[in-house]
């Protein structure tokens, strides 16, 4: 009678043991799982890659997706009319991408193109601008959540770091300070500098930062200061750190002339 009682109590512990044990293990997958996608460092071999083609001008572009947005991975080279090529020289919007101010970005009629014109009548969520069919003007948010993502993914290194093309910056900085560029995501921010507003007063109408820095067109206006309509949002990418080298900014005349980076719809 102990023999069965004993081997009855074996099996019992065992159903609750191995129940317990399969239970357990498919909580800490879930787990390991979410937490590995949180923090998993992110290579170039992880990203997925594809191209458009803009049906205007035949123009093929690389794009990359970069969590779940699709991004251009080269600097818009339309040529919309008042739209720039550094140094007024082709070769250039070839390499680098054409500069555009921010109503020519937008493609807004020329009736909106002076100062203190209000645009919150035609400037849309998912705004075209001069971006091919089915891709728009990144809003100042669009940007924000492709700078979460890299931020998560991208290790100890700096977003600038993991953003910039490997190619055509200046070189700063020396031994472990030397300013370096992983292009981690496929994103190949070229540093295109920007053309200053032809009313600027001060080193206004000139072409600045060429190889040193990076100019991104947001399509969200800057109107919290006392109703100021005249600036935008842009991205600045600086090229001479690698820690918070990618940034926000909201300082931007309307006038100065940027590069554009589309996103898909």
């Amino acid at each position: 009678m102990m023999k069965k009682l004993d081997v009855f109590f074996y099996i019992v512990l065992a159903f609750i043991v191995t129940g317990c044990s399969n239970g357990t293990v498919s909580s800490v997958e879930e787990d390991s799982g979410e937490s590995a996608s949180k923090e998993k460092v992110l290579t170039r071999a992880d990203i997925k890659e594809s191209s458009v083609k803009d049906k205007r001008d035949g123009e093929i572009y690389r794009t990359v997706k970069i969590g779940k947005q699709w991004w251009m991975a080269e600097n818009l080279r339309y040529a919309a009319d008042s739209s720039l090529c550094y140094n007024d020289e082709d070769y250039f919007c070839e390499a680098y991408g054409r500069l555009y101010p921010w109503t020519v970005a937008m493609n807004l009629d020329s009736v909106y193109r002076h100062r203190g014109a209000i645009y919150d009548d035609v400037v849309d969520p998912l705004h075209q601008g001069v971006c091919p069919k089915g891709w728009h003007i990144p809003t100042k948010t669009e940007w924000e959540t492709m700078l979460e993502f890299v931020r998560a993914h991208n290790g100890t290194e700096g977003e600038g770091t993991s953003l910039r093309s490997p190619q055509m910056w200046g070189e700063y900085g020396e031994g472990e300070s030397k300013v370096t560029h992983t292009d981690r995501f496929g994103f190949s921010a070229l540093p295109a500098g920007m053309h200053t507003d032809p009313t600027a007063g001060y080193n206004a109408n000139i072409y600045v930062d060429f190889t040193r820095d990076a100019y991104f067109w947001t399509s969200t206006e800057v109107n919290s200061y006392r109703n100021d309509v005249t600036k935008a949002y842009h991205v600045w990418v600086c090229g001479q750190w690698n820690d918070n080298a990618f940034q926000l900014k909201g300082g931007k005349s309307k006038w100065d002339a940027m590069s554009i980076r589309c996103v898909k719809n």
